[in-house]
């Protein structure tokens, strides 16, 4: 899956005919024109995820699956950081869930206090629930669920998990969203946003996604293109942009479905 900055700024576009635009609900992190966002999701078509990114100032920790609560702990953490002092954000990733750690939200304390790093979290949300209220007393200002689908049946076929956990992680998501009020009046920038894999099974739900993310109350929906296991091998699975019906059907979204607000 292709990755953008989760911290960049957020866009709008809603459901034409739907409620009043509310303020900050957006279509894709860094972009604030639904025509610009389809350019670049037709960009990242032939695009394959990064294995790891290294910037000077961007430190990128990507956990395996399913971490152990010590895999990192607070004073690994410190190390890790002093060898690259210059750290101005910090990203945690997947496919492991940093929500795991025992530290996590030591560690960001600690960053914040080190060097004022912002620090935005990407999760699969299974962990929300558990951890709201340390969550919400964190530094943590940005936080990505990679809910993947918008119903059980597409939850498990993009995941690979139970159908059940759909409602697990909805419901987290929901709590995230209606008590973020707390955090927000403290930390005037966090946002909540829902990141979904498409792929050539799925592209067509991207409306329903769409109104299943506002229904939430989200700030903004991200959308990632599928990339089988083996990234040197394509996927049949995958979007390219040589798939005309695939840019038909983006090409349409915007004039039939969605408007700029």
């Amino acid at each position: 899956m292709k990755r953008s900055d989760p911290a960049a700024g957020k866009p709008a576009a809603q459901i034409k005919n739907g409620p009043a635009p509310r303020p900050g609900w957006g279509l894709v992190g860094g972009l604030n024109r639904l025509p610009k966002w389809l350019n670049q999701f037709r960009q990242r078509m032939e695009q394959e995820s990064p294995v790891l990114r290294y910037e000077p100032e961007h430190l990128h920790l990507r956990l395996a699956e399913d971490p152990a609560p010590d895999a990192l702990d607070l004073d690994g953490f410190k190390y890790l950081v002093e060898q690259l002092p210059a750290i101005q954000l910090l990203e945690w990733d997947g496919p492991g869930d940093a929500l795991a750690l025992d530290d996590l939200f030591r560690m960001a304390d600690w960053l914040r206090q080190q060097n004022g790093a912002r620090i935005v979290l990407r999760t699969p949300g299974r962990y929300l629930g558990k951890r709201l209220d340390e969550l919400l007393d964190s530094p943590i200002e940005h936080v990505t669920v990679t809910i993947n689908g918008h119903k059980p049946s597409t939850y498990m076929a993009a995941t690979g998990r139970p159908a059940t956990e759909f409602v697990t992680v909805r419901e987290n998501v929901h709590r995230l969203v209606t008590r973020r009020l707390h955090k927000a009046a403290r930390m005037p920038g966090f946002s909540v946003e829902l990141a979904f894999l498409v792929d050539l099974l799925s592209y067509r739900a991207i409306p329903d996604m769409l109104r299943f993310s506002e229904e939430l109350g989200v700030d903004a929906v991200r959308f990632d293109n599928y990339v089988g296991d083996e990234a040197d091998e394509p996927s049949l699975q995958t979007l390219y942009s040589h798939h005309k019906e695939v840019r038909k059907f983006l090409d349409a979204l915007e004039p039939m479905d969605y408007r700029v607000t």
